[in-house]
């Protein structure tokens, strides 16, 4: 006879942690946002269309920016719907200057170990440990202006989370154009579907496919 099964419990990310004591970075540099053409380089919806890494669909959207050009794409090839060539889908991409902006820095295993949370929860397709140190630190709106999180698309990579209100005070356009993605990319896509859940990697390798054909064709013609 069997004894009786035991449960571990897991405590959430940040459980019982006193926000006050959190250290805060000043942040200062520039950084890379890509969105549909049709939103300004800062701008944000009401509410947010779906949910993402830090937020809820229809609830308050945040503000992306990623530390490097090919990041930015990077983050675009893991979002665009695997049945469609991301090198044919126009967005803006936008410079932007980040400056005195108090963030939480989470590439720091002090913070990590702070909150509770690994840094492979922090890039998994499972978004709920970023959701849930997200909301954390959205209860000091007062103290908080966003958060650094490892890239998703690029190991090594940071992804910057602002809050809406930290916006205007702390974040100016350098510059704003809308292109499709260089095709020297190709390969950054190649490593970018390895990060892709299981059942979208397939549909996308098969967009691969059909990207080097065309190449090949323009190329013999």
């Amino acid at each position: 006879m069997s004894g009786p099964t035991t449960q571990t419990y897991r405590a959430p990310p940040g459980a019982g942690i006193d926000l006050e004591q959190v250290p805060v970075v000043t942040l200062e540099g520039r950084w890379w946002r890509q969105t549909a053409p049709r939103y300004d380089a800062l701008s944000l919806p009401h509410r947010a269309n779906r949910g993402g890494r830090c937020h809820r669909g229809g609830k308050e959207a945040r503000l992306y920016a990623s530390s490097t050009r090919n990041t930015a794409w990077a983050e675009l090839f893991r979002h665009t719907s695997p049945e469609v060539s991301p090198f044919e889908v126009k967005r803006r991409m936008s410079e932007l200057h980040v400056a005195g902006l108090p963030v939480v820095d989470f590439l720091e295993s002090e913070n990590r170990a702070r909150f509770g949370v690994s840094e492979r929860a922090l890039v998994s397709n499972n978004v709920g440990s970023c959701r849930k140190l997200t909301d954390l630190l959205r209860q000091r709106p007062d103290r908080f202006g966003g958060l650094i999180l490892p890239a998703a698309a690029i190991p090594g990579e940071e992804t910057l989370v602002i809050f809406r209100e930290w916006i205007g005070p702390h974040v100016s356009v350098e510059a704003s154009r809308i292109s499709t993605p260089p095709l020297r990319l190709l390969r950054l896509l190649e490593s970018v579907i390895e990060t892709l859940p299981p059942s979208a990697r397939a549909p996308a390798r098969r967009v691969l496919l059909e990207i080097r054909r065309e190449l090949v064709a323009r190329l013999d013609a």
